[in-house]
């Protein structure tokens, strides 16, 4: 047996193993370094300012959508605001109308029982002074027989 050593047969591809030259050593073998740096600055804020635009739009798009949902949602909780206030307003009305039912029922009741107690008390006097009235007529009679007594008596 006979072993044959070839290293070329462990070599397949020799191309595989080249380095890759970078956009900036490709621009400064074409154009020099000076311009191959400007133009890396350039690449860079082209890239910079399309990444930026892009961003820009889509947040405004989105920003947009949001006012609007927003805007709604204020629209609606508004509306429930100035819906509350006039029930509030509604109910303070109702109220003021029933206190004053309520004031002038009590009024009333105070006038009906002032006007039975007056009643009351005038249909008291008048039964008193005619009670005096009817004593005193009374009185009269006895003291006109008494004085008649006496007169005939002397």
């Amino acid at each position: 047996m006979s072993v044959t050593f070839n290293p070329s047969s462990y070599v397949t591809d020799t191309g595989a193993c080249k380095s890759t030259k970078t956009t900036f050593e490709r621009n400064s073998d074409a154009y020099g370094p000076v311009a191959a740096t400007a133009i890396g600055i350039a690449d860079a804020a082209t890239n910079g300012a399309s990444s930026t635009v892009t961003i820009s739009e889509h947040a405004i798009n989105k920003l947009a959508d949001t006012a609007h949902d927003v805007g709604g949602v204020i629209n609606h909780g508004v509306s429930e605001v100035e819906s509350g206030l006039q029930s509030v307003g509604h109910a303070i009305n109702d109220g003021f109308h029933e206190a004053g039912h309520a004031v002038e029922h009590a009024y009333d009741e105070v006038k009906d029982a002032a006007t039975t107690v007056y009643n009351g008390v005038t249909h008291a006097a008048s039964s008193v002074g005619d009670a005096v009235g009817s004593v005193g007529s009374k009185l009269a009679a006895y003291a006109a027989i008494g004085a008649q007594a006496v007169k005939d008596w002397v």
